[in-house]
């Protein structure tokens, strides 16, 4: 029975996964569609495609990952607390204290959290579109011998994705 429930829970949120991810693309390519030529101009082709597909990929990896785990979490702590007071209410409410030093720390880091892993998205999506740009202007780079300066654009734009996606992560582990 519990792998049936499992089964049909993660079926469903794949398929609900697919469907926000695909109707995000659409939606996101037809918007792009209407901009004018300065916005593409300022991004590059490469970043925009790699802002439209990755991020609506990290869209679908929530819903489809994390999102159950959250409900499951939920329910389960939901469940826990019950049967804490269920139990005994005084020392319930002892270990129900705790939870407002649970906010202010969630309070404290939210913000610098958010802007973090926006500037590591975002040199993520800087990583991607050279690569996608490199990669449509090989014959160029070629022709002029411009291989290794490519190659160490490269390098110093991963390296910078690197370094910002670390200190993403360190706020998320602290």
């Amino acid at each position: 029975m519990r792998n049936l429930m499992y089964f049909m829970s993660k079926t469903a949120a794949v398929h609900i996964g697919e469907n926000v991810c695909f109707m995000i693309r659409n939606r996101l390519f037809d918007r792009l569609q209407h901009l004018n030529l300065r916005h593409t101009r300022k991004m590059g082709p490469g970043q925009v495609s790699s802002c439209v597909m990755s991020d609506s990929f990290v869209i679908q990896t929530f819903i489809q990952d994390e999102l159950p785990k959250m409900i499951l979490a939920a329910v389960l702590f939901l469940a826990i607390v019950a049967s804490l007071f269920a139990v005994n209410w005084q020392l319930a409410m002892v270990a129900t204290l705790v939870l407002p030093l649970h906010l202010l720390a969630y309070n404290r880091f939210r913000q610098p959290m958010k802007a973090s892993s926006r500037r590591a998205q975002d040199q993520l999506d800087v990583v991607q579109g050279s690569l996608v740009e490199r990669f449509l202007g090989v014959e160029v780079i070629k022709g002029f011998g411009a291989e290794k300066r490519e190659g160490r654009a490269f390098v110093r734009a991963t390296d910078e994705s690197r370094r910002s996606q670390m200190h993403s992560r360190g706020y998320h582990v602290i």
